[in-house]
């Protein structure tokens, strides 16, 4: 089970390796878009809930921040590969 597993994941990564520069640098500059906008609802939260009163708009904005981080990652990384798969050839060469 353990190796099967081990060979998918090598797969997968030998996929990745062979992505084109364009799909790679979009998957990338949406992972960093993706930490930039998490961080910062997240700081938002702690600083909401220890340094200022609680107020519910603060809140919410934050929350809508870091939900929307995650829906950045996703849409860059399925773009960049489907940007990959359309215009790429063979695995992007």
């Amino acid at each position: 089970m353990q190796s099967n597993l081990a060979r998918k994941l090598e797969k997968i990564f030998e996929a990745f390796g062979k992505i084109g520069k364009l799909p790679k640098s979009i998957i990338k500059y949406g992972a960093h878009a993706f930490l930039a906008l998490f961080i910062i609802g997240t700081i938002m939260v702690v600083y909401n809930r220890t340094v200022l009163n609680y107020d519910l708009y603060l809140e919410f904005i934050a929350t809508s921040i870091i939900k929307t981080s995650f829906t950045v990652l996703a849409e860059t990384t399925v773009g960049g590969l489907i940007i990959d798969f359309v215009f790429g050839g063979k695995g992007g060469k």
